[in-house]
């Protein structure tokens, strides 16, 4: 476990957590497509609880089993990148790739994001203080890590609620001066 924590080889035990969380959004993305309607209205609260909560189940867990700050970051990723990544394949089957990567900046996909990054470092605090016993963000550069992920998705998640409409228009609007009218 000491090698875990500090950076090593983890155990694959470690993944447990994202895997189940990736199985978990997987399976409720495959109910709410092939299954009645009345099944698929139940299911989707899950998948989306799965992909935007997700990182505040793994996060703690993977941590408490003693993976290092960077593993337990990749782990509540991989749900997230999983949901863009398929996402950005769909959007290949009308698009070209370059308009798919353009697609992954879209702010639904910035918000995600920022809600991770905002969970993460709350979380990292969190368990930097039960440790410790302080709530302060300076010292190791991980809390100066865990204060810009902080602050910028606060401030991401303050831009979406003031102003959500006025984002995606910006967004929309900037398609066709890149890619040209389709």
């Amino acid at each position: 476990m000491a090698e875990a924590a500090g950076g090593g080889k983890a155990p694959a035990r470690l993944w447990l957590p994202p895997l189940l969380l990736l199985l978990l959004a997987a399976s409720s993305w495959w109910l709410f497509n092939h299954s009645s309607r009345a099944v698929a209205e139940r299911v989707i609260a899950l998948y989306a609880a799965s992909l935007v909560l997700g990182p505040s189940l793994v996060y703690p867990w993977m941590r408490a089993r003693g993976a290092s700050g960077r593993g337990a970051l990749l782990g509540s990723l991989l749900v997230p990148v999983a949901w863009l990544i398929k996402e950005g394949y769909r959007i290949t089957a009308s698009f070209t790739v370059a308009e798919a990567f353009y697609y992954a900046l879209n702010p639904l996909a910035q918000g995600l994001f920022a809600g991770v990054a905002l969970q993460l470092a709350l979380w990292e605090i969190a368990l930097r203080r039960k440790r410790t016993g302080r709530w302060r963000l300076d010292g190791a550069p991980g809390m100066a890590l865990c204060s810009v992920a902080l602050y910028a998705g606060l401030l991401r998640w303050v831009a979406s609620t003031w102003g959500p409409a006025q984002i995606f228009y910006s967004y929309v609007a900037l398609h066709p001066r890149i890619f040209g009218a389709h």
